[in-house]
């Protein structure tokens, strides 16, 4: 190893070697070029053969210093940001090493993470085990390249690279700074080196320069055609051209070497990814269509592509994240194209994804092929979350005419499991559908299952003592959601307003006065500002059962000692209501408002009802008054009540009461 300044590397690398550096057939060899920080420390703690040689700006020559101090047969080239991860495999080949008797040379696969999250990689195989003979040396001041001899072995074994973390900038920084110069050294003695044009254009790239990049790549490809070279041997100058010019977003520029490229390598993966996706950035739908249909067909037989197998060649494009996303390209371009049967053909390859199961089902449901759809929900069910499954199918529905989603609802009746169940009752006549939820409910447990299921009560909604009735099981939050789902599942909301206001409840009711001031809220709550004289009827049903309720429950007597220590907020609202009764009952108007201003302040999504509601109690107890021949608090009540209305009709009926009244005074 050849280390500077790697203090926040070196002990990951070595802890991953631990088991490896501890054999007694291998020794670890260290050369430190000129750390400032507590790299050699670290060090010292894994061997006592670490060496200092100053930074000579040639990474061939220092290379080469840490190998003129082993003695083994075998040579292993380790970096300190890299990182071993198939610890048994290296021990395996290490302990077997007679079996490579005929070989010289090693190689690795290296997984070049360029971000810090470790979800973007670059494969690559790299020489690193070489036999230890007396003219094996590096050559090359930048990238220092092996000269190394065959046969080779391909080994299984993996190890991880860190040194080229894009969104760590200090590191690149640091590294553009450190090989930049070099490279641009060398060129002043070679201009016409291709291949330090290609190395410089890449550190360009890496540093996210990429205007640099791409006329310095440019410049690498002008000077290989003009040297008459063999262009099959710059298969890696025609990837990094098509990388560099797709960062630089100059996507025309990317399609054409690509296409050049191509011409050459046909089975080049990462040229053809490269123009699928720029093909799709400019919205070339037909040939990015193509081009990842070419890609994906490649990637099947990935393993038996000479580029996989090419230890000069990094492969960038060739990993499963490339695979899913030139599949989601593909499906969503088909769908829009209303290619939907090619659509379902790629979005079953990615069907663990939300939108490649969207995509099946849309398509299918745009086939009419509900059978088809009933299939593959048997199929999904078994590795998706249901609730995910059907939420997507029912979403999907509504764009089906009404006819349609009869058939659709008639195909999944098949199906035995709680979706079969409720297309069943959705497909019942009124004679069987009472029966049917019966067997549901004692079946199924709703509030585990998707809100969907609670359509199972929207037939119940004409018998309004049904209705209640069987929702009366569930909690206040089950219940509320039960009348959310009926309010918006696009059905006529006059039927759950009808059901609630049909319904005779007994004072004493406990039961029955909760589940009706439950659903009142939730249709109450969702009304439009147009919308509220006409339910002003509903508002009134829901207060009287939400008094009555709060005083059964907590019993009428204790309502002050208990109300402000409560968290229900709407329980309170109902107790704070019941006291604004009790006020204007005993002509208090003062404490009537105080505690009106207070069920406003702690319930204010119905403050919009209220003010109608106190009016109509004060006419109320202003008509009592009048019957016991009090006129004064019946004027006092009738005032208050005109100031609580902005209703004209109301307020011209209020004043004609007023009229009356100081007529008899």
């Amino acid at each position: 190893m050849m280390v500077k300044d790697e203090e926040e590397n070196i002990h990951r690398c070595l802890e991953s070697m631990q088991e490896i550096i501890a054999r007694n057939d291998v020794e670890l060899i260290i050369v430190d070029t000129g750390s400032s920080d507590s790299t050699d420390h670290i060090a010292k703690k894994y061997t006592d053969k670490v060496y200092y040689h100053l930074w000579n700006d040639h990474f061939a020559e220092m290379r080469n210093v840490t190998i003129s101090y082993a003695e083994g047969e075998w040579l292993f080239i380790l970096d300190a940001d890299e990182q071993l991860v198939d610890v048994p495999k290296m021990k395996n080949l290490l302990e077997n090493l007679w079996y490579f008797k005929d070989y010289n040379t090693i190689t690795i696969n290296i997984n070049n993470f360029t971000s810090s999250k470790n979800d973007k990689t670059v494969l690559l195989t790299a020489h690193r085990l070489f036999r230890n003979s007396r003219d094996f040396q590096y050559k090359g001041a930048v990238h220092n390249q092996p000269q190394y001899k065959e046969p080779l072995y391909h080994s299984e074994i993996n190890f991880n690279h860190y040194g080229y973390l894009n969104d760590d900038t200090e590191l690149m920084e640091k590294k553009f700074q450190r090989t930049s110069k070099i490279l641009k050294d060398e060129l002043q003695k070679d201009p016409d080196n291709i291949y330090y044009h290609y190395q410089l254009a890449r550190s360009y790239n890496m540093y996210k320069d990429y205007t640099a990049a791409l006329e310095t790549i440019k410049h690498a490809m002008k000077l290989a055609k003009s040297q008459n070279v063999n262009l099959n041997k710059f298969q890696y100058l025609y990837i990094n051209y098509a990388k560099i010019a797709q960062n630089a977003k100059e996507f025309n520029d990317v399609i054409y070497i690509c296409e050049e490229g191509l011409n050459l390598f046909p089975e080049q993966i990462d040229l053809i990814y490269m123009k699928g996706l720029s093909h799709f950035v400019l919205q070339q739908n037909d040939k990015a269509v193509e081009a990842f249909s070419n890609y994906l067909k490649l990637y099947e037989k990935k393993n038996l592509l000479t580029v996989m197998n090419d230890i000069t060649i990094e492969v960038f494009y060739a990993g499963e994240e490339n695979k899913k996303n030139a599949l989601q390209i593909l499906y969503k371009m088909l769908y829009e194209k209303k290619s939907y049967e090619e659509a379902i053909y790629y979005a079953e390859q990615d069907s663990e994804n939300s939108d490649a199961i969207q995509i099946i089902i849309s398509s299918l449901l745009h086939l009419k092929d509900y059978t088809g759809l009933v299939k593959k929900y048997c199929k999904l069910k078994v590795t998706i979350e249901a609730n995910e499954l059907i939420e997507k199918i029912e979403n999907e529905k509504h764009s089906l005419s009404v006819e349609q989603q009869k058939e659709m609802e008639s195909a999944f009746s098949k199906v035995q499991d709680p979706y079969g169940l409720l297309n069943v009752i959705r497909t019942s006549n009124e004679n069987e559908t009472p029966i049917l939820i019966n067997d549901f409910l004692n079946n199924y447990d709703v509030q585990t299952l998707h809100p969907v299921y609670y359509d199972i009560f929207l037939y119940l909604l004409d018998n309004s003592n049904k209705f209640i009735q069987k929702i009366k099981r569930f909690n206040a939050i089950t219940i509320k959601k039960i009348a959310s789902r009926i309010n918006y599942a696009e059905y006529d909301q006059s039927k759950i307003i009808e059901t609630i206001l049909h319904y005779r409840v007994r004072q004493n009711d406990i039961e029955s006065n909760r589940v009706l001031a439950a659903v009142a809220n939730v249709v109450l709550l969702n009304l439009r500002d147009d919308q509220l004289k006409n339910y002003y009827k509903l508002f009134i049903k829901y207060i009287e059962s939400g008094k009555n309720f709060v005083s059964l429950l907590y019993q009428k007597e204790r309502l002050r000692l208990i109300y402000r220590s409560l968290n229900d907020e709407e329980h309170k609202f109902f107790i704070i209501l019941c006291f604004v009764e009790e006020s204007i009952q005993n002509n208090n108007i003062d404490s009537a408002m105080n505690y009106y201003r207070e069920a406003v302040k702690q319930y204010p999504y119905m403050a919009r009802f209220l003010s109608m509601y106190l009016s109509e109690l004060c006419a109320e107890f202003a008509y009592s008054f009048i019957q016991a021949s009090d006129y004064s608090n019946a004027l006092t009540m009738f005032e208050e009540s005109l100031l609580l209305t902005d209703s004209s009709s109301y307020q011209k009926m209020i004043l004609e009461e007023i009229d009356k009244i100081q007529g008899q005074l």
